[in-house]
């Protein structure tokens, strides 16, 4: 029996991970939350923006991206690191587990 790699599982999660649900369940409310198409768009809460909806969600590839340069959460990645970055962990051990 082959174990799955640690890239597999993390990559496993992120696809199960609804990301609405997501935004929902770290605090955003629903009417907060603008779709286009297969983006979500909202405020960052890396940088804690409350002016101008700068995070982009993409709910068909499960990847996250900030629109601000400045902000961590511009390098983007998937939706374990985005909630890593929210919890205020290093990105290393968002899959500690």
């Amino acid at each position: 029996m082959r174990y799955a790699t640690r890239a597999e599982i993390i990559e496993e999660i992120n696809r199960r991970v609804d990301p609405r649900v997501l935004l929902e369940r770290i605090g955003y409310h629903p009417e907060s939350i603008r779709e286009l198409g297969t983006i979500l768009k909202c405020f960052c809460p890396i940088h804690k923006d409350e002016k101008f909806p700068t995070l982009l969600v993409d709910k068909g590839k499960r990847t996250f991206k900030c629109a601000v340069r400045a902000c961590e959460a511009n390098r983007g990645g998937n939706l374990i690191e985005f909630f890593a970055l929210f919890e205020g962990q290093p990105p290393t051990l968002q899959t500690a587990f």
